[in-house]
């Protein structure tokens, strides 16, 4: 199932083409899955001059 679009702009332009689409197919589910936490810096105290 091809498929092309155009883009066009003030100064030029962009085609944009599939050559091969499938709808309807799996989709591993882990794609969805959350992405884990990002690790939470160490961070040395503040030093307090006085």
């Amino acid at each position: 199932m091809p498929f092309q679009w155009r883009v066009t702009w003030t100064d030029g332009q962009s085609t944009y083409t599939l050559d091969d689409v499938q709808p309807n197919v799996a989709i591993d589910p882990a794609k969805f899955a959350k992405p884990p936490a990002p690790a939470v810096p160490v961070v040395a105290p503040a030093k307090v001059v006085r």
